[in-house]
């Protein structure tokens, strides 16, 4: 597998969307480009696992972001966690689904995964729940 699965700028095509950032221990930066054009992987989430696994690297901060809006987990952690969905609120003004980002981070010590789920691209933040490990599959990216 090729070494570009991952976008390390904030290029045209990220820009002004919400996504994710993660910085690596090489002290790169990796931005979420979801559906890409040319890539086999379309999930950049999924990419970018591949990516510091064969690397032997480590996530050591992640953040969400719209423009200058910036949510970030704690960091240096064991694992991040990171999924999207769509959900229908009671308090969503305009009555209709929302979309929301879900990011978090593993501590092995307790064997549980804090998620915060924030709608977009606003990242007001509606909920926080605690994952079991083994609940999280594809969405949590273990450190090496």
């Amino acid at each position: 597998m090729e070494d570009n699965i991952v976008t390390k700028i904030e290029d045209a095509y990220v820009k002004e969307k919400p996504i994710w950032v993660a910085t690596l221990n090489d002290g790169s930066k990796i931005y979420q480009d979801d559906d890409r054009p040319g890539l086999d992987e379309p999930v950049a989430w999924y990419r970018l696992n591949t990516y510091i696994h064969k690397h032997n690297l480590r996530i050591i901060r992640f953040r969400i972001q719209f423009c200058s809006n910036i949510v970030w987990t704690l960091d240096n952690q064991d694992g991040y966690y990171f999924s999207k969905g769509v959900g229908a609120f009671a308090f969503n003004p305009n009555g209709g689904n929302i979309s929301i980002h879900n990011i978090g981070y593993y501590n092995k010590i307790n064997n549980i995964v804090m998620v915060k789920s924030y709608v977009i691209p606003s990242h007001i933040l509606i909920d926080v729940t605690k994952k079991k490990f083994e609940e999280c599959g594809k969405m949590l990216i273990q450190n090496p």
